[in-house]
């Protein structure tokens, strides 16, 4: 049989299992309902790519925070948790471990959780070339074998970055 402790921070009203279940038990003055049909399974809300969360008066809290700080302690203020495996609907508590922002990050990018955009090129927001820029740029120093040439035509780009993007030290993509 499943074993319910006080949710911490809703001690009265609620209780929750260390698999994640949580029963309201009160109203929000506190009364008892003494009836098992006032006793009620609280749904979890699911949302694609979010974490499990649970409404508890009009408050979302997110249901993998609320069994840690029930069952393991506070989580400082610069502190996250971390889902160990990567898997953000398993909650128990061996899964789940305190670390910073950073140490969170790192965690998902090893795992495969998270990959870095592709921001070569013309796909990077702050590129003031296109694809054909650059290879206009390349077929003129093939030709001419002059930057000064390359750079009347594009004034907006630096003499050294003319020279890095003919030469292949840049825009390697193209």
């Amino acid at each position: 049989m499943t074993q319910f402790y006080p949710l911490k921070g809703h001690e009265k009203t609620h209780t929750i299992s260390k698999c994640g279940r949580v029963i309201r038990l009160a109203n929000k003055s506190g009364v008892q309902h003494s009836s098992r049909r006032w006793r009620r399974d609280w749904e979890l809300k699911h949302y694609q790519h979010e974490y499990p969360r649970v409404s508890i008066y009009n408050k979302m809290y997110m249901l993998h925070r609320l069994l840690y700080e029930t069952f393991v302690g506070n989580i400082p203020k610069d502190k996250q948790i971390n889902h160990i495996d990567g898997n953000k609907y398993n909650h128990s508590l061996t899964n789940l471990e305190l670390c910073t922002g950073s140490e969170n990050l790192k965690h998902a990018y090893t795992t495969g959780l998270r990959t870095a955009p592709d921001m070569n090129g013309d796909l990077n927001p702050a590129a003031k070339l296109c694809k054909d820029d650059v290879l206009n740029m390349r077929e003129i120093y093939n030709d001419t074998r002059s930057i000064k040439t390359i750079a009347s035509k594009y004034p907006h780009i630096s003499n050294t970055n003319l020279w890095r993007i003919c030469t292949r030290r840049t825009w390697k993509s193209v």
